[in-house]
């Protein structure tokens, strides 16, 4: 008799806001945003994606519809 596991569903936690969840590039440390160490505090069953853009407003996600998923209108 043998017994299999269904691997499990990774969880996506979707960070959306502004710069101050985006990464920065090493030439701007020590600025950093909060949303870069988010993924610190998850282990491998989830999926930390940041739907921002550094310099850029909430407002901005919204307008250019960065929080959609991707291929969606």
């Amino acid at each position: 008799m043998s017994f299999a596991i269904a691997p499990q569903k990774k969880i996506t936690v979707y960070l959306i806001g502004d710069s101050t969840i985006a990464d920065k590039e090493v030439s701007a440390y020590p600025e950093t945003g909060w949303g870069m160490p988010f993924h610190y505090f998850f282990d491998k069953k989830e999926v930390v994606e940041k739907r921002e853009k550094n310099g850029r407003r909430t407002r901005n996600l919204i307008e250019e519809g960065r929080w959609k998923k991707e291929g969606e209108n």
